[in-house]
């Protein structure tokens, strides 16, 4: 019972760093008047993609758990280094302590939730720890660098 329960803790947190969840965060901002932290987050997307998609063909490694292939893209989403879940939800760590620093509580369950996602990639065997290591490498200096004009 508590592995099936603590299975599907980590399949669902792993969603925390996903493409749709990040978008939702970017539109749901925007519709609340947070229009720099939205834009900020839609920067930071554009710029992880645009360096990520070249590193993963450059630097391709088979994910722990294999993944089949048969075109550009496919290859791109068959690559593990480094981690597209974790540099997106380093930007969203960073975003949430700039633009809501003296908020602890709020701060703390977000960390809390990027170490989660961060651990449920390696546990689902989508990534080994450097794949993880890099994400936060790429997302740590985006985040910070587009914060920057913020």
């Amino acid at each position: 019972m508590i592995s099936k329960v603590f299975k599907a803790i980590i399949n669902d947190a792993s969603a925390f760093g996903g493409l749709f969840f990040y978008s939702s965060l970017v539109i749901f901002l925007f519709l609340n008047n947070m229009i720099n932290f939205s834009i900020y987050l839609f920067i930071s997307l554009v710029l992880i993609i645009m360096l990520i998609i070249p590193a993963r063909l450059l630097f391709f490694r088979e994910r722990p758990k294999k993944q089949r292939f048969n075109s550009l893209l496919g290859k791109v989403d068959a690559s593990s280094f480094p981690s597209l879940h974790t540099s997106r939800v380093m930007v969203i760590l960073i975003g949430f302590f700039k633009f809501y620093q003296f908020n602890i509580f709020l701060n703390t369950f977000i960390l809390l939730t990027g170490l989660l996602v961060m651990y449920s990639r390696i546990k689902l065997k989508k990534h080994y720890l450097t794949d993880i290591i890099g994400g936060i490498f790429f997302g740590g200096i985006i985040g910070y660098l587009v914060s920057l004009f913020f």
